[in-house]
Order: structure tokens, then sequence, then C-alpha cells
């Protein structure tokens, strides 16, 4: 019998943080440049699990008072506990550097003995200007995109936005001009955010070269973009103190959308001719109830989301597709259950994982005979952190997926088809991180990442 271990080295931030199946590439390129202070409630829910209803706290006393100039205001917000004050502390800067100019310079390399890609990005920003540069290259594509943004403020009440180059638009609920690139477990409600540059090298949806703009008077909201990708695309939106209504439309569509939040209750929509996306959210003592219905020529799909927190931690369900998936999170462990449809018979993955101590983790997995065990553990020695993994699976026909160190700094994961045994390894001496990964029973595919971050001020 072979089992899974792991040996992977991870930050005390994984005590409270739960760990993703996938790695988005795209958070991977951004995630270095979120604060408290900017960070958007998609990004808050998806990537750091905060409960909906401290996110609406923060983002209405952001409105209100401006930025947070210390910690200790979270205290005062509805729905924010000393344990998860204590967690933001460590997950997120309250800003980055205060230097108006900065200049930061991102760069991934990715190899095995198949494949390869190059991606570097340079992001500039001052107070009313903003551009970027991204360059990708692989054995398939070479790509070079750039884009540059300007704000004016026209008078008190009027702002301008303006991007020429590559740049992405969302509105509404996801239907017509694209959705949060982050899934979340703990919503399915989406915060557009209008028009932005491309945000990383890499290739996401709703992303084209072009030209947009945004016109800002008081609390309406106009948003125009044109691209190679999508042609015409435009929004228009009121902002109230109960919530938003609006527009949106392509060159083949247009669809309205609206949400209502009156005290504990949300309210949120879109439509078009033949699509359609409901859902409303409540809080019931401190429990989210979310419930959210599609539409289509297809027929009718519905999803359920719930959470909540006690003294013992952080509680997700979510029904969608007829599967369901489950996840506690508490101070030392987390557990996780995960449903799968194979014609029409369900089974189910189990996750494990217990912080050991802050620096070591612990990992059980099993789905249907499949089964591994891991431990994972980071070190630090002067200037320079490494981290390692060992990992052996015994696979029996159904996929699981473990944790590993991978150079831009997060836990990465890794899905598993077949028998495995890997080492894993990272080291990271200031600006420059490397990662390798080597399946001890597939010997010719090692994989090799680097990443760096500089920059400029």
């Amino acid at each position: 019998m072979k089992w899974q271990l792991f040996l992977a080295l991870a930050p005390g931030l994984l005590q409270a943080q739960i760990l993703l199946e996938t790695q988005s590439l795209e958070w991977e390129e951004t995630k270095d440049t979120l604060s408290l202070n900017t960070i958007t409630p998609a990004v808050l829910w998806s990537q750091f699990h905060i409960p909906k209803n401290a996110v609406f706290s923060l983002i209405e006393y952001r409105k209100a008072m401006g930025y947070l100039d210390h910690y200790d205001e979270l205290y005062t917000l509805k729905n924010w506990d000393s344990t998860l004050v204590a967690f933001i502390r460590e997950a997120l800067p309250l800003n980055r550097s205060k230097n108006q100019k900065k200049a930061v310079i991102q760069s991934f390399v990715r190899w095995t003995p198949n494949r390869w890609s190059l991606q570097t990005s340079l992001h500039y920003q001052t107070e009313h200007l903003s551009a970027a540069i991204h360059r990708r290259i692989s054995d398939t594509q070479h790509t070079f995109p750039a884009a540059v943004a300007r704000t004016y403020r026209i008078s008190p009440a009027v702002d301008l936005l303006t991007i020429v180059g590559a740049h992405k638009i969302t509105a509404g609920q996801g239907l017509l001009l694209g959705a949060s690139s982050f899934p979340s477990l703990a919503s399915s409600e989406i915060f557009s955010r209008g028009i932005q540059l491309k945000t990383g090298a890499g290739n996401y949806a709703h992303e084209g070269l072009g030209a947009a703009a945004q016109l800002k008077i008081k609390n309406s909201y106009l948003n125009y973009s044109y691209s190679d990708a999508h042609s015409h695309r435009g929004s228009a939106y009121l902002q109230y103190s109960q919530g938003r209504i609006g527009i949106a439309a392509d060159t083949s569509a247009l669809s309205v959308f609206y949400k209502l939040h009156l005290r504990n209750f949300r309210y949120f929509a879109e439509h078009t001719i033949d699509q359609h996306a409901v859902g409303c959210n409540v809080f019931i003592s401190d429990v989210l109830f979310e419930y959210n219905l599609y539409h289509n020529s297809e027929g009718f799909t519905s999803k359920l989301h719930m959470n909540w927190r006690d003294r013992r931690g952080n509680y997700f369900l979510t029904y969608a597709g007829h599967k369901l998936r489950l996840v506690h999170q508490g101070k030392r462990h987390q557990l996780s259950l995960s449903e799968h449809l194979h014609e029409h018979r369900s089974t189910y993955r189990w996750r494990y994982q217990f912080n050991l101590d802050r620096n070591k983790i612990l990992e059980l997995h099993y789905h249907q005979g499949t089964r591994g065990i891991a431990l994972r553990e980071r070190q630090k020695f002067n200037a320079w952190e490494f981290e390692g993994a060992i990992a052996l699976i015994e696979y029996h026909g159904f996929p699981v997926w473990f944790g590993h160190p991978v150079a831009s700094g997060n836990i990465g994961a890794t899905g598993v088809f077949n028998n495995y045994a890997g080492i894993h390894l990272r080291m990271k001496f200031d600006r420059i991180s490397l990662s390798a990964h080597w399946n001890l029973l597939d010997p010719s595919q090692p994989q090799l990442k680097v990443s760096s971050r500089l920059v400029l001020s």
C-alpha cells in the first residue's frame, strides 16, 4: 500500500486561510498589490473567505470614512471579532507604498520538458495615471499587450477615467459583460468594477485590446468599451443608498441588472432576453442564507450558499449542480467534503487539514479508495526562506488535490489522477523565488518555476 506524504512548508497565514484546489494565475499576479484599503469585496470573499456580513461592514465603512488608519478601527465594525481582525492583520497590509509614484516589475517562468512560458508585467501608478505592459512568451504563443489609464477630475462631482490598450469591463451578474475571475464559497453575488486595466500577462476572459471610458457623475456611472475581443460594450447604472440599478449591452444583447439591500436582506438580479439570474441572501442569527436561480434555453438551475461563524470557526456550505460542498475551518484545523458526480453516481472527496504548529500542517485525503497523508513545513534562515514537499499517493480511480509550495509564494494545488510520489521544493531570497516539482514515478516530467518582484519608487 502506498500513501501520500507531503512535507511542504506553508506560511503561518494558512492557519486561517482555506487552501484552494485550483490556483488562479490572475491571483498569483495581483496578490502583491492588495491592501485592506483597496481590496474589492469579491476578493475578500473568494480568496480570504471573510464572512459576507463583515465584508459589507468594511465596504460601507470605507465609503463613509475613507481609508482605515489603523487595524483597531475594525473592532468598531459590526460582525468583526478579535479572531477575524488578527487574521486580516496578518494577511493584508493597510496600504502599500505611500509614495505617489510606484513601478512594479513581476516575472514568472514555468518550465517542463514539454512546455514552457515566460510572463513579465510592468505596472506603473501615480495619483491620476496608471500604466501596464505585459509580455507572455511560450512554446505556443507570443503576446505583448499594454494599456494606459488616466483619471481626470472635471469637477468635484464629475470624474472621467479613460483607458487605451488592454482592458476588461464587468457589469451586472455576469450574464453579459463578464463575472468575477474568482469563484467564492460564500456567495454568487457579483460586485462589478466597470472598466479596468488588464491585470496580468495571462489570458483571462472578458479582456481585449482597444479603448474604454468611465464617466462618474455623483452616484451615476457610464461605462463604454471597444476592443478586438468583444467589439462594443457598455453599461450605465445608478448607485443609491439601498442598492443599484442599471443596464448593460454589447453588439448582440441587452441586459437589465439591479440590487436592493434592506437591513439584513439583499436581492440581486440580471435579465437578458433568453437568460436570467436572480439571487437573494439574508442573515438570520448571524447565518447567511443565499439562494440563486438561473434560467436559459436549457432550463432552470440553482445554487444554495450558507455560511456562518461560531466559537469553533467558520462554516461554508454550497449546493450547486446537484453537488454538495461543505467546509469547516477552525483555528487549527479544516475539514472539507466535496461531492463528485460520476455517471449519475455520487462519490465524496474528503480532506482534513491540521496545524501542528505555526509552520507545520498535516493533511489527510480520501476519495473512494484513493488516499493520502500530508505534512507541510516552512523554515527561515536569516534572509532565506525554504519550503519543501514530499508526496506519495495511492490512486484508485478517483482524484484528490494536494497542496505544495510554488514560486509565487502561494500554496498551489495539484490534481492527482495516477499513483504519485513527488518532491516539491521552494527557495526565496529577497525578490526572487524558485520552486521545483518532481514526481518520482514520472521522472521525465520535472517542473521548474521562478518568480520575481521588483518595486521602483
